[in-house]
């Protein structure tokens, strides 16, 4: 990220959690996730290895890492392992991922896209989609849940 817009996204974060809060600000990164995916729709995916492909190639194009994306049949959930989010300095918690609701965002959608694919009837139905993401160290994981009905 060149510095002088990562200086602009510095600030736009740091002041908006100064005026609306942290939570208001998750919120908004989250909903520019899912207008990104938006403005990057993946092409028809029929196996979770092609929505892993897929997903990790629009992320490359944007220069924001890669995941992989597992299912855990224990749990009937996905399990999306992203790495390589880009830092904003310190801003966010943990220290760093400020952008974490972007890519949070990016998945909801990506995922909504897939509902009339085979991947998503055979795979996963999310209720609700991406309900809270667990970070750790620097990895980001993402537990989307499936119905067990």
């Amino acid at each position: 990220m060149s510095a002088d817009f990562s200086l602009f996204l510095h600030s736009l974060a740091t002041e908006f959690d100064a005026q609306a809060g942290v939570k208001a600000r998750d919120h908004l990164f989250r909903a520019v996730g899912r207008r990104i995916a938006e403005r990057l729709p993946l092409p028809k995916c029929t196996t979770l290895e092609e929505f892993e492909l897929e997903t990790n190639a629009l992320l490359a194009l944007l220069g924001w890492g890669c995941a992989h994306i597992f299912v855990q049949s224990r749990s009937h959930s996905l399990r999306i392992e992203y790495a390589g989010l880009p830092t904003i300095g310190s801003l966010g918690s943990p220290p760093g991922y400020v952008l974490a609701p972007v890519i949070c965002g990016l998945y909801e959608r990506w995922l909504k896209q897939a509902e009339g694919s085979d991947i998503y009837k055979k795979e996963i139905e999310i209720v609700p989609p991406i309900e809270g993401s667990v970070i750790h160290c620097n990895t980001l994981t993402l537990n989307v849940y499936s119905r067990t009905d």
